[in-house]
């Protein structure tokens, strides 16, 4: 998988358009919440996600490994802030093809939406705003997977 590869695959999906309409509508920020552990655990698992947690890095992962390509997406819950970063290594290289979180994606993508977001990630209130933007996430996750991971 090449750079140019990864980058279209977020094109073709529309990420910046729907990126930024998540954004939008998860924007409030005096009162986001902190979600729980164990809630964040629960409907990952109800979507079949079976992710696993670092405590020092306060962090939900998936690591996927093929015989041509490594993958790890991130997921990151702090004080409310729902976001993910992808990493993605070619087998045998140290060095990440890339690293980077969905934001910054965006902003690779020279997009001038999420330069005029007020703010750049989608903030949850509640579980049920943390169902609908992990949603939001997963759903691109399994596209990915999808198209990169499991045809290798």
């Amino acid at each position: 998988m090449t750079r140019k590869e990864f980058f279209e695959f977020f094109e073709r999906n529309h990420l910046v358009e729907n990126y930024s309409l998540i954004c939008e509508k998860f924007n409030n920020f005096d009162n986001m919440k902190h979600p729980k552990k164990e809630d964040v655990l629960e409907l990952l698992k109800k979507r079949d996600f079976q992710f696993k947690y670092s405590h020092p890095d306060r962090l939900f992962y998936e690591e996927i490994k093929t015989k041509e390509v490594k993958f790890q997406l991130n997921l990151y819950t702090k004080d409310g802030i729902i976001s993910t970063s992808y990493i993605l290594w070619n087998q045998g290289v140290k060095k990440p093809i890339y690293r980077n979180g969905i934001r910054f994606i965006c902003e690779e993508l020279k997009s001038e939406s999420i330069e005029s977001l007020g703010y750049p990630y989608p903030f949850s209130t509640s579980n049920q705003d943390l169902a609908e933007i992990l949603d939001f996430y997963l759903e691109l996750y399994k596209k990915f997977k999808n198209e990169f991971i499991i045809k290798n």
